[in-house]
């Protein structure tokens, strides 16, 4: 996960408080600000939808939706941002933005956009178009903001570098607060489409201290799955492996062990959709990796 070429890595543990489903009691919708100000046609919506094509939140029962029920109208831009607290300040940064989401537009006049800033607006930096200038890097290929996704799509953007200051970009994060800016817009005429509905938000957020100057590989196959993974290592064969695995609540779903292999495998049938991490242990290594159900 750590997209810097360093001779070690860091190891480190997601922060629950970063993962945002909009759905009670703790759904992190309080970090969500829809802009009726500027724009107050602003047609998007937290709840469950129940429109053609989206019947349901990835993770029910609520999404953000270009309105839950009618279609999107012409001429219309919509904007809802994230507010996330930067805490950090260290060279070794582990950060991204990751979220599940389904489009449904004419794909020649309607489309969406994200961005970030890291300096309270004055630079707003477009993730998508400008991805190779600040060294972004994308987990699973640049998703498509605009036509139809086919159902549910991961957008999973590593920031690492610009977030640790590397390469002297443009812009980088000088203020206590990093937005988020998630931008609709229609076209000039009436269309039939969904819009764009987005799910499971979770900004990936940790820094910690250099654990050893081996890297060990742990890879998961397939990943997104939906039946059955396979987990490989390289680490040494013999000796006690451990295995957890929690939701972005905390929540531990799985737990086991193996002895003398580099590989296992779990059944995953049983999880919900969403995403989970993967905490892997040995005598000697430990490694946190991301998996996303279907």
């Amino acid at each position: 996960m750590l997209t810097l070429l360093l001779p070690f890595y860091v190891t480190a543990q997601p922060d629950w408080d970063f993962f945002i489903d909009f759905d009670p009691p703790w759904g992190g919708a309080e970090r969500v600000r829809i802009d009726t100000i500027q724009y107050p046609s602003n047609i998007w919506q937290i709840g469950q939808p129940a429109k053609a094509l989206f019947t349901s939140a990835f993770s029910p029962p609520n999404a953000i939706v270009t309105d839950l029920i009618n279609t999107y109208p012409p001429n219309d831009t919509s904007v809802f941002y994230v507010f996330h607290d930067w805490s950090w300040n260290m060279p070794f940064h582990i950060f991204g933005l990751h979220f599940m989401f389904q489009m449904n537009t004419d794909s020649t006049t309607t489309f969406g956009k994200v961005e970030v800033t890291g300096d309270n607006g004055t630079t707003w930096i477009n993730v998508m178009e400008e991805d190779t200038i600040y060294d972004f890097e994308w987990w699973y290929g640049k998703p498509t903001l605009t036509g139809n996704s086919g159902g549910w799509t991961n957008f999973d953007c590593d920031m690492a570098n610009w977030a640790s200051g590397w390469g002297g970009y443009p812009s980088t994060i000088s203020a206590d607060t990093v937005w988020f800016r998630f931008t609709f817009y229609t076209g000039p005429t009436a269309e039939d489409f969904d819009g764009w509905i987005i799910d499971d938000i979770w900004i990936e957020d940790w820094c910690e201290g250099v654990e050893s100057h081996h890297k060990p590989t742990a890879t998961i196959f397939p990943n997104p799955a939906t039946d059955k993974i396979k987990i490989f290592t390289s680490w040494p064969t013999q000796g006690e492996k451990r295995i957890t695995i929690f939701n972005l609540k905390g929540e531990k779903l799985f737990q086991d062990r193996w002895w003398n292999q580099q590989q296992l495998e779990v059944n995953v049938s049983a999880f919900t959709p969403g995403i989970y991490f993967l905490n892997l242990v040995s005598d000697d290594e430990v490694e946190t990796l991301k998996l996303v159900i279907r």
